[in-house]
């Protein structure tokens, strides 16, 4: 599947190599936690508005189904961070992590491409 402009990476990237689970558990407490100091709050902000700014782009050039930016945005979060959850957990086999990100993440791909959308070709 090939990205929507403006994306340098697919979603999830990021949390593709965890080599202590313990810093994901840091990091989702820090940023999912009840209580985020101010610089993670604006920080999350930030990133936040420049996703659905993603989105909504997409959205503008034909390339992502029209809806909720916002709910885009969640269930693209939702994904990275339950798959990413599930390697933590040893649930899925981290060798395979590569892989497996990448199918699920262009299987979610098509669920939020416009139909018709030449970006709709998967490899």
């Amino acid at each position: 599947m090939r990205w929507p402009a403006g994306l340098v990476f697919p979603p999830g990237a990021p949390f593709r190599h965890f080599p202590h689970p313990h810093r994901f558990a840091l990091l989702r407490g820090a940023l999912f936690g009840a209580e985020r100091t101010p610089a993670l709050e604006e920080g999350h902000r930030a990133f936040t508005r420049s996703v659905i700014e993603l989105i909504v782009a997409g959205q503008q050039r034909a390339e992502l189904r029209q809806g909720d930016p916002e709910l885009i945005r969640i269930a693209a979060q939702a994904l990275s961070y339950g798959l990413s959850q599930m390697f933590v957990d040893d649930y899925l086999d981290a060798s395979r992590a590569d892989t497996l990100i990448n199918q699920v993440v262009d299987l979610f791909g098509l669920g939020v491409l416009a139909p018709g959308s030449d970006r709709r070709d998967v490899n």
